[in-house]
């Protein structure tokens, strides 16, 4: 099986990837030395819930859909500029009890913006961790999470949303038993979001 070594090994993809998030936080707060003429949203919270859809990628060459449900919170830090922060738990329909959970933050960027939907992309990283089938064991990998999708507006303080996620799991080639590759999850998301 795993040696909490082989399973939390960080490599030089992740420290890239935490550089530039950290790079792209602190540009988005820099201000220019020119006043500027009009004033765009404030910062806003969205906080919600959602149901994804995943293909689990595990056993190797599995075709297996894992569902479940999480919660997000979006940030804004600039006009289109904000930060995303996800949990997950998906332990329906899994390869003889296969689990997965992933906990993932990152930059999230406003790719256009009309008076009801809002299309964006981001790029999250974490930790994702894997309960192995019949619950034999389980490992904690690094996870890096790109995705696409749009909010569409329902109500003044009211998202509904939808996203797709692909997610790579460098690190987890080290599954006693299985090839060498990684995982990739990757699937469907929808939910709803209330504004503070």
């Amino acid at each position: 099986m795993l040696t909490p070594n082989q399973s939390t090994r960080v490599g030089p993809i992740c420290w890239m990837t935490a550089l530039f998030l950290f790079a792209a936080i602190f540009a988005s707060t820099a201000r220019g030395q020119v006043v500027p003429s009009a004033m765009g949203p404030r910062h806003t919270l969205w906080v919600g819930g959602e149901y994804a859809n995943t293909r689990a990628t595990f056993p190797y060459g599995s075709r297996q859909d894992l569902w479940g449900i999480g919660g997000f919170a979006d940030y804004s830090l600039a006009r289109y500029l904000g930060i995303e922060a996800d949990g997950r738990y998906l332990s329906t329909n899994g390869f003889y009890s296969e689990k997965q959970e992933d906990y993932l933050v990152g930059p999230q960027g406003i790719v256009g913006r009309s008076e009801r939907l809002q299309p964006f992309a981001q790029l999250l990283v974490g930790l994702g961790r894997l309960t192995y089938p019949l619950q034999t064991d389980s490992g904690i990998y690094f996870v890096l999470a790109p995705g696409a999708g749009a909010n569409l507006r329902v109500r003044d303080r009211w998202i509904v949303r939808g996203y797709y996620e692909y997610q790579l799991w460098p690190g987890s080639s080290h599954i006693a038993n299985q090839p060498v590759h990684y995982l990739t999850p990757h699937g469907v998301h929808v939910g709803v979001a209330f504004r503070f």
